[in-house]
């Protein structure tokens, strides 16, 4: 996730610099912008995830028997 998130960081600073060399429209800009912005909201949203659960259940501990009363 963690790779994902750079090479998507990676692919908008591209952007930028192509953008600002006149290789984009100012509409294509604005529209790849917003798709990649998305897409790394979401894999932060995935890390997020991943990381909370890890704060919340120490390592090598296992999850508690809901089976008894």
């Amino acid at each position: 996730m963690l790779e994902r998130r750079d090479t998507i960081y990676d692919n908008l600073r591209d952007l930028r610099f192509e953008y600002r060399s006149g290789k984009y429209s100012e509409g294509d800009f604005e529209a790849m912008k917003t798709a990649l912005e998305n897409e790394v909201a979401l894999v932060l949203a995935e890390i997020d995830q991943v990381t909370e659960s890890q704060v919340r259940r120490p390592r090598g501990a296992r999850p508690a028997d809901r089976s008894a009363p």
